[in-house]
């Protein structure tokens, strides 16, 4: 049997096993980040534990030749994939910090394994290796479809196993599939080579691109979001489209190409495509809702069609400088993200305050100089179909196919094609399955205007000892039992965080009505509104900050039961900015004294009470506290207008967030001319039932409440009442 026979026989199988192990590849890029991440989150700073994010530069070590061989060993390729793939047991360990040890070998590994794999001597091997990067990415993509935005192996035990058994199983068939010295190598031997620089540049900044706005189905919904009524399209269902439009670009790829076109004819459609794919970026940047969607889609689709002909510039470079440079590109772009949002708390951070346009700029110029700035030696179509000289070295090999002609183009049609398929089919069964038509019913009410809002800061979804804390936030909100959740810190939707979607994942998971706030290109941490109720419209703030860090804020008016009341959340500045606070506060104050509705007001503060800020939103913004006998807060506060307030209390923080609970208790009046509850107590029985709060944090607790577990603290609940009312 011939060795393109053989090829042709197992290509599909080694496109499989290369798929999986591309699932893992980008598990570990797209996870390296957030497990860093948890450590200068801790000290809101620069913590040293950045320098665990050198493991992505381990391909520079290829250029040592006992590495080298042990890539190019079929033995030493396996066990380096199964310590990878074991790395994974990682997110078990019994500490962050062997977590992160762990976990950064792992990376390393992965990197550096990828790189024996990309630089294989096989044409047949490089060229599944690269299909299964692809095909992974777009596979984990639609994985997380089913997870409601989060990575399967790295939030859920049960997820973990099965993807490392399967990496197991691929790891042991790809060494069975793998060949060391081909017997022909179908790689056309260049006599110029790419600029080795430029192709890492571009390719690290594709790279950045690609996991930074697709990684995910909801983030490119999120660039664009609005206020109600006209806030754009929702991540469910539109997030299907993301997929779809990635693999459009893939199958696109294959017209990419400059086998046949003479110089200046590949010159032109190359730069008419790079300036539609700047169109796109910049749409997405600077437009909104449906338009920003559209241009997200067509940068998608351009991203896409790029890839393999960038990652064959790559494959023609030397292997452990050019690739080694392009992971230090993509962790540059990926450290100017957090400078961007951050820029309070790191050093230069002055200089990159709100200036994602300039890394936009930065990311386009790469890839457009690569691609422009080299083409392949013009082949004629009776070489391509006579000889082994195709004009690629990766992504389409040329192989003999079905009809006996050799065409680039075999291996593509015949598997690649598949593979997009069943992805792309996989993901709207994902989709379909989280339809739910009765997901915001809720059971007739005994007291209609009553309800419960809720204040919390949760982190970004990692609790005090730095484990994902997704689910349990989802818990701890239902037996809450709040009608109205304020979240901050709550924007999870950039790569050092885990571009996880918070809102997709609460909404769904409580069945409640999500206000985003501004949008995830606003560089700010994150407020939002979760709703039991109806949102009818709503405002989003980024409050002034002239020295700190962006303060965002949102407005949304609910339907109670056929009553409107405005609920305001916000995060404002840290407490050293003394003027952004002051500026702030006189926002929030007109934006609730302009309102003609009940007010709710769960905010941020960052100050005692009865200070200037206080002052101003409770004066100014003619609102009152919850209970101004509580001197012991410096965070969170909760106000209200038009309202009658029925109880307050305070849960501890325990082990999820480094902020407690607060929530508050109100009735809508009947009329106008309503009397407030103004005494307390902390007997329950001397409240309705419906007004009471649960039991199962407790009873009234006097202090701070120090245990892991949540309870009820600082001498609540509290209840109010008026003498003589029944």
């Amino acid at each position: 049997m011939s060795s393109e026979t053989v090829v042709k026989a197992s290509f599909g199988r080694c496109l499989i096993a290369e798929t999986i192990l591309g699932y893992i590849w980008w598990t570990f890029l797209q996870g390296i980040s957030p497990t860093i991440w948890l450590y200068p989150l801790e000290v809101l700073g620069i913590s040293g534990y950045e320098a665990f994010a050198v493991c992505l530069f381990s391909p520079i070590l290829v250029g040592l030749g006992p590495i080298r061989r042990l890539l190019h060993s079929l033995n030493g390729l396996m066990v380096l994939r199964l310590m990878m793939i074991l790395a994974l047991t990682s997110y078990e360990a019994p500490t962050t910090l062997s977590r992160l040890i762990a976990f950064s070998i792992g990376t390393g590994i992965a990197m550096l394994a990828s790189c024996g794999s990309f630089y294989a001597q096989s044409a047949i091997d490089r060229s599944a290796a690269f299909w299964g990067k692809v095909l992974g990415f777009l596979a984990l993509h639609a994985s997380r479809v089913y997870f409601k935005s989060l990575i399967p192996a790295l939030a859920y035990t049960s997820a973990r196993n099965v993807i490392i058994a399967l990496g197991i199983i691929a790891t042991l068939d790809r060494r069975s599939t793998m060949t060391v010295n081909p017997p022909v190598d179908h790689t056309l031997k260049h006599s110029r080579k790419p600029f080795w620089p430029l192709v890492s540049l571009g390719y690290g900044s594709l790279l950045y691109l690609i996991h930074w706005i697709f990684s995910e189905a909801s983030l490119v919904a999120r660039w664009g979001v609005r206020p109600y009524p006209d806030h754009g399209p929702q991540p469910y269902p539109w997030g299907a489209l993301v997929l779809l439009a990635l693999t459009i670009g893939v199958l696109l790829s294959t017209k990419f190409t400059p086998v046949t076109s003479p110089s200046f004819a590949w010159f032109g459609i190359t730069l008419l495509w790079w300036l539609v794919g700047c169109a796109a970026f910049t749409g997405l940047y600077l437009t909104y809702t449906y338009v920003a969607f559209g241009a997200g889609l067509l940068l998608g689709v351009f991203a896409f069609s790029i890839w393999p002909y960038l990652f064959d510039l790559l494959t023609l470079c030397p292997p452990a400088r050019t690739y080694g440079l392009s992971l230090v590109t993509y962790l540059c772009f990926v450290l100017y993200t957090v400078w961007t949002i951050a820029f309070n708390f790191v050093p230069g951070g002055e200089y990159t305050r709100e200036t994602y346009h300039y890394k936009i700029i930065a990311i386009l110029a790469c890839i457009g100089l690569t691609i422009i700035h080299y083409k392949y030696p013009q082949a004629s179509s009776s070489l391509l179909e006579k000889s082994g000289n195709s004009y690629s070295c990766t992504a389409f090999p040329s192989l003999v196919g079905n009809d006996g002609k050799r065409s680039p183009w075999t291996s593509f049609n015949k598997n690649v094609h598949k593979g997009l398929f069943l992805i792309l089919i996989a993901s709207l069964i994902g989709f379909g399955a989280r339809y739910n038509p009765t997901a915001y019913e809720r059971p007739p009410l005994n007291e209609p205007k009553r309800f419960t809002a809720m204040i919390w800061n949760i982190r970004y979804g990692f609790d005090n000892n730095g484990w994902q804390s997704f689910d349990r936030i989802v818990d701890m909100i239902n037996n809450t039992g709040s009608d109205f959740v304020g979240l901050m810190e709550c924007d999870c939707a950039r790569p050092f965080v885990g571009n996880n979607d918070l809102g997709v994942f609460l909404g769904e998971k409580l069945g409640m009505y999500v206000d985003y706030g501004p949008a995830t290109r606003d560089h700010t941490w994150g407020s939002m509104l979760l709703s039991k109720y109806p949102i009818v419209n709503s405002e989003h703030f980024l409050l002034p900050s002239p020295q700190g860090e962006l303060a965002p804020a949102l407005r949304s008016t609910v339907n109670i039961s056929g009553d409107l009341v405005d609920i305001v959340v916000t995060h404002m500045g840290n407490d050293g900015d003394d003027l952004d606070r002051k500026l702030q506060a006189e926002k929030l104050a007109q934006v609730m004294r302009k309102s003609k509705l009940p007010v709710v007001f769960l905010g941020y503060v960052t100050s005692a009470p009865f200070n200037r800020d206080y002052q101003q939103l409770t004066r100014v913004g003619r609102m009152k506290d919850i209970d101004s006998t509580d001197n012991d807060r410096w965070c969170l506060y909760i106000l209200y207008r038009d309202l009658i307030r029925l109880g307050y209390a305070r849960i501890s923080r325990g082990i999820i967030s480094d902020t407690e609970v607060q929530t508050a208790k109100f009735e809508i009046p009947s009329s106008a001319n309503y009397e407030d509850n103004s005494e307390t107590t902390h007997d329950c029985k001397k409240v309705p039932i419906d007004a009471r709060y649960p039991t199962r944090f407790g009873e009234v607790f006097h202090g701070h409440y120090s245990g892991m577990d949540h309870h009820y603290h600082m001498s609540t609940p509290k209840y109010f009442f008026r003498r003589g009312k029944k």
